[in-house]
């Protein structure tokens, strides 16, 4: 071998090094940042007519232990943040629409009080609620899923017919027994829910993409989470949830009486009661006379009002009004002009059944009346005295039986 052919060798193996060295000493400096996006998804159900989160219900203290442990390990990664918390809450789609919309607003409400109580940290800048009312949209793709359903090509059909009313709708679903039915056994329970959507990203170094020349694929990214846009309540008249109601006290006393109640908005109420006894007996010169009425309004201070069951603790102010002749065969007491009063409320309503509920109520106030006292005396009733009279002090007593009407459970 000779010199100049070794040397030629030499440049060639020199020439290859160099050329490795600098291919990676580029690809070591055109390292930047790749982003990578995830999605998770988690499911929590309500009862019939709820909004709080019950944990023994179904999955749900799965999910929510999940749900909060994926939210705490992603705040404690460094490359890791946390996008957008996206809820999607609903109503089953049977019952009062505009009822169903306030109620999927709450189920919502749940889902943020849970994150932030576990979390205090969390920005909630990042956590979008969407309540979509009645899921007419999920309903149809568990339709399309569930090859078993009765009539579900028909329900379909309904579901996408866009000149039908929500009204329309339900009352076709509910005329429908069997469909009815089925859904209410198998599916109904999918529909009162919050759906949350949990969106992150992850940040690491890489080598550029080499896409542009074909020798590589973008990286996958999460599908495009759908929202179903609410369905714009129909606002129609409609009464609020009431209760038809009687003080036993009073049915106890031979005075049957009969009380109405309107609920508003979780924490207000307002009822009017009417009394009417007309007892009497001239032979004997017995009389047990009375009638009157009561206005009272009402502000449940539970920590969700009267709740779901319309019960819990309330206070109350009233106004009464009445008159009375009592007489048993001797002195007898006559307030034969209305008399007034009025005061402060206590009370407590527990529920005993699903729609009876028991009120327990005391009030302290004033009354002031016309007392005319009188005596029978040979056939006739003789005045003796008119004394007006003011009173301060317990002026109402309440065990009353409600029967709750309105209000569609869910």
């Amino acid at each position: 071998m000779n010199v100049s052919s070794y040397k030629y060798r030499y440049k060639i193996r020199r020439l290859i090094v160099l050329m490795n060295i600098s291919f990676i000493t580029a690809l070591l400096f055109a390292q930047q940042v790749e982003e990578r996006r995830f999605s998770k998804e988690y499911v929590i159900l309500y009862k019939i007519e709820k909004s709080n989160i019950d944990t023994t219900f179904y999955d749900n203290k799965a999910e929510l232990h999940r749900l909060d442990s994926d939210i705490k390990k992603i705040l404690s990664l460094k490359d890791v943040s946390l996008d957008s918390l996206v809820v999607i809450s609903s109503a089953s789609p049977d019952g009062d629409s505009l009822y169903n919309f306030r109620l999927s607003e709450r189920r919502g409400q749940s889902i943020d009080r849970f994150i932030s109580t576990q979390n205090p940290d969390f920005d909630k800048n990042i956590l979008f609620k969407f309540p979509v009312g009645e899921n007419w949209e999920a309903f149809r793709d568990i339709a399309l899923t569930d090859v078993q359903m009765p009539m579900r090509n028909e329900l379909i059909e309904i579901i996408d017919n866009g000149s039908m009313t929500v009204a329309a709708k339900e009352k076709w679903l509910r005329n429908n027994r069997t469909l009815y039915r089925y859904v209410m056994r198998n599916h109904i329970h999918k529909l009162r829910s919050a759906y949350v959507h949990l969106n992150y990203t992850c940040r690491y170094m890489a080598f550029p993409s080499l896409s542009e020349g074909g020798l590589a694929v973008d990286m996958d990214r999460p599908q495009h989470i759908y929202v179903p846009q609410p369905e714009t309540p129909e606002r129609k008249f409609s009464l609020p949830p009431f209760g038809i109601k009687t003080n036993t006290l009073y049915d106890v006393a031979l005075v049957p009486n009969i009380g109405v109640e309107f609920f508003f908005n979780r924490r207000w109420s307002v009822s009017a009661n009417w009394m009417y006894a007309w007892w009497e007996s001239d032979k004997r010169s017995w009389y047990w006379r009375v009638y009157g009425g009561e206005l009272e309004g009402r502000w449940w201070f539970g920590k969700n009002g009267y709740g779901d069951n319309f019960t819990g603790h309330h206070l109350g102010l009233y106004a009464q009004a009445g008159t009375f002749d009592f007489e048993a065969g001797g002195r007898g007491q006559m307030v034969d002009k209305w008399s007034f009063g009025g005061g402060v409320s206590y009370g407590y309503s527990l529920p005993l059944t699903k729609r009876l509920n028991m009120d327990f109520s005391i009030g302290l106030g004033y009354f002031r009346a016309d007392f005319k006292e009188y005596l029978p005396i040979g056939g006739h009733y003789v005045w003796q005295q008119t004394t007006r009279r003011n009173w301060i002090g317990p002026t109402k007593a309440e065990v009353s039986l409600v029967w709750i009407i309105g209000g569609n459970k869910r």
